[in-house]
């Protein structure tokens, strides 16, 4: 059985198992720099707080840098011959850019801990060597609902896609909002949408036809592909848009402004943290499929190293540790690469049994930064107008094609 320690003992505690071995002066080891990408202030602190007494014991002044951008930064300093210590990284198809730069990481801290999935060892080897490893993962594509309201409207949760579609005729007929998306005009958000056509293309045809996508054994013209988008669309038609947060606040409160919508596995910590809802009001579902409505997308963050001092590879172990991700988990912004972990809620513990079963990786993380960047656009114009699909899917391929 798993009995939590409060946050800062069980820190402690892995501090000084760590430091065991000796500890820099504070003379030889004052800043490491890392580089991340953190979706809220709240993210970045959390990060801050499960790591500040390791710091501490350190002597570490952290230097911690947050920017959406993440490789244009990367890039600029290397070039300035001031790479960062550590990066959080959460595109495997940028580790090939940088493996002339990075530490070899299970030379230098051993294989990852007993529950470690093997696969995602898989997304962060290259040419048989392994720079990267998991700290965090979040699930992706999952439909979000306001439980008290659905059951007030008399509303039916669906099992199939088709099921969907009836429920959201319903709910528009009833003179409600279906759906609300964290989905915004040309130029901006495209995330949600990225992942609910690789959710759809992962429920229908299986985690082979993503990986074809992401080697090129698979055109983005194929009809499957087209067809996925298809269906995105009809999501699509007559959504609330606004930004993922918004999009996900929309459904609770007193008048609720949608019904559904989709969403990462962190909707609980965001509605939490407005106090829109409590855990209880809060519901979902897998995007519903033809066969196995239980397959989800998973991203995730992981540690990857430009630095292989002491201090810098005691502080990559503290941070691959499980105990140090079951800490995380027990925030509720992210899940555990290891399973066991504990969850504040019943409804984020459903959440990472489905990441750690049968999930796929995020394809548009996977993908090369310019396909990546190609596949982003192409929703971004789609939900725009979804006419241009064709050339939208044939600019995609030419661009994976080179």
């Amino acid at each position: 059985m798993y009995t939590r320690l409060p946050r800062l003992l069980t820190v402690l505690l892995l501090a000084g198992v760590l430091l065991a071995a000796g500890a820099p002066t504070q003379a030889q080891y004052t800043e490491i720099t890392i580089l991340a990408t953190w979706d809220s202030a709240a993210e970045r602190d959390d990060f801050y707080d499960l790591l500040f007494p390791f710091f501490q014991a350190e002597n570490i002044q952290p230097n911690l840098v947050s920017e959406t951008n993440l490789q244009q930064t990367l890039d600029q300093q290397i070039a300035s011959g001031a790479p960062p210590d550590v990066v959080l990284m959460r595109q495997p198809g940028l580790i090939a850019g940088y493996t002339d730069r990075l530490v070899n990481l299970d030379a230098v801290l051993g294989a990852p801990a007993s529950g470690y999935p093997p696969n995602l060892d898989a997304l962060l080897t290259v040419n048989g060597t392994t720079y990267g490893r998991f700290v965090r993962l979040t699930a992706k594509g999952l439909v979000w609902y306001n439980g008290p309201a659905m059951s007030a409207a008399g509303y039916t949760l669906p099992g199939s896609w088709s099921e969907l579609l009836t429920l959201t005729q319903v709910i528009d007929g009833d003179g409600g909002q279906p759906w609300a998306l964290g989905i915004r005009d040309e130029g901006a958000v495209s995330g949600v949408g990225t992942d609910i056509i690789e959710t759809i293309l992962l429920q229908r045809h299986g985690p082979g036809l993503l990986d074809g996508l992401a080697d090129g054994a698979v055109s983005w013209t194929d009809p499957r592909v087209r067809e996925a988008w298809e269906e995105f669309g009809v999501l699509l038609d007559g959504a609330a848009r606004g930004t993922p947060v918004d999009a996900a606040l929309s459904l609770f409160g007193s008048s609720p402004g949608a019904y559904l919508s989709v969403g990462p596995s962190t909707v609980p910590r965001w509605v939490m943290d407005q106090q829109a809802a409590s855990a209880a009001d809060i519901g979902f579902f897998p995007l519903p499929a033809v066969d196995n409505p239980q397959r989800v997308i998973v991203g995730g963050d992981f540690v990857v190293l430009f630095n292989d001092d002491p201090v810098t590879l005691r502080l990559a172990q503290f941070l691959t540790t499980p105990e140090l991700a079951a800490e995380w988990a027990a925030l509720g912004s992210a899940l555990s690469p290891y399973p066991g972990a504990p969850y504040p809620t019943a409804v984020q513990s459903r959440t990472a049994d489905l990441a750690l079963g049968q999930a796929a990786f995020d394809l548009s993380d996977r993908l090369t930064p310019d396909t990546r960047a190609a596949f982003e656009t192409g929703v971004q114009r789609f939900v725009t107008d979804q006419s241009a699909l064709d050339t939208i899917l044939a600019d995609i391929q030419a661009t994976a094609g080179n």
